[in-house]
């Protein structure tokens, strides 16, 4: 679902919605940990990495993938159990984006925000051109979302300039 011009234009208006599919986030950690053992007296050079060597491209286990409502409004992104928006697993202020990806050949959207990267993939239908779309609309609100983010960053810059001018006079 993407939103049409005929919404409201307040804060709140819904720019995207539908169902992803997230990735445990037992599995996001953005820099690989060491394990010490006890052979190599605590030095973390000689440890034993966390993560399979031959899967350094995403990794997606298939038996702990939650579905979920996720809603891109103006002012956040968030994700809900179920897609009445009564109970939200996470809300994600706007200006706690900081960029997103979709990568269209694997289907998947990530989220970047100053603590986690979120992790979502595109559910697959029946039909690939409903795919691809459901990802392009993405890519489009996201963008619009993103673009308004880096106005309002631009727009706090200029206010700051002209007070610290103001003050030199």
């Amino acid at each position: 679902m993407i939103a049409g011009s005929t919404a409201p234009s307040n804060q709140h208006e819904v720019l995207m919605a539908s169902n992803l599919i997230k990735k445990p986030s037992t599995s996001q950690n953005k820099i690989p940990a060491t394990q010490s053992s006890p052979s190599n007296n605590g030095d973390a050079d000689g440890g034993v990495q966390l993560y399979h060597q031959h899967h350094r491209h995403l990794w997606w286990p298939r038996t702990t993938d939650h579905h979920y409502w996720c809603v891109l409004r103006k002012n956040q992104f968030a994700y809900y159990k179920t897609q009445d928006e009564r109970e939200a697993i996470s809300v994600i202020p706007r200006f706690n984006v900081l960029s997103f990806k979709i990568s269209e050949l694997d289907g998947i959207l990530t989220v970047y925000t100053p603590s986690k990267d979120l992790i979502f993939k595109f559910p697959r239908g029946q039909n690939e051109k409903i795919d691809k779309e459901l990802m392009h609309n993405w890519k489009i609100a996201l963008e619009k979302f993103c673009q308004a983010l880096a106005v309002m960053k631009v727009s706090l810059q200029v206010v700051i300039t002209m007070k610290t001018r103001m003050r030199m006079i």
